[in-house]
C-alpha cells in the first residue's frame, strides 16, 4: 500500500501531547520561537497584522489582571448578565480595581474587540473606524 500511494518514507512516531502543549505554549509567548515563527510576516501599521500584534501585546500586559478580574468577579451578583467593561467597572466600585488598572485592562478590552472585528470595510477595502 505504501508503494501504490507513494509514501516510501519510514514510518515516524507522533508528536506526544505534552511535547504539543509546551510547543504551542511557546509560540503564543513573546519569546524567541515566536519572533522565529512571525519573522517574515511583514507589519505595516494599521494593518491586521499590526491590530493583532498590539492586541497580542496588551493581552500579555493584562494577563496579571485579567486573572485578578477572574478571581474577583466571583464575588459579583449577577456576573453573568455583564460583559467585561461592566464587570471592571463594578470592581471599581467596590475598590477591588485602581484606576489605573481599570484603564489598562479597558485598553486590552479596546484592542481586542478591534482584532475580532471581521467584514467592517469600506468599499476601497479600508478597515471601517470603530
Amino acid at each position: 500500500m505504501r508503494v501504490m500511494t507513494g509514501n516510501l518514507l519510514p514510518k515516524r512516531r507522533s508528536l506526544d501531547d505534552k511535547l504539543r502543549q509546551s510547543l504551542a505554549e511557546a509560540s503564543i509567548q513573546d519569546s524567541s520561537i515566536r519572533k522565529a515563527l512571525t519573522s517574515l510576516i511583514m507589519v505595516e501599521d494599521g494593518d491586521g497584522n499590526d491590530i493583532n500584534e498590539r492586541a497580542y501585546k496588551a493581552k500579555l500586559a493584562a494577563m496579571p489582571l485579567l486573572k485578578k478580574v477572574k478571581s474577583e468577579a466571583k464575588s459579583i451578583d449577577r456576573v453573568s448578565e455583564m460583559n467585561f467593561s461592566e464587570i471592571v467597572n463594578a470592581l471599581l466600585d467596590s475598590s477591588s480595581l485602581t484606576e489605573k488598572e481599570v484603564e489598562e485592562l479597558i485598553l486590552y478590552n479596546d484592542l481586542r474587540k478591534r482584532a475580532i472585528r471581521v467584514d467592517e470595510y469600506d468599499f476601497d477595502m479600508n478597515l471601517k473606524e470603530a
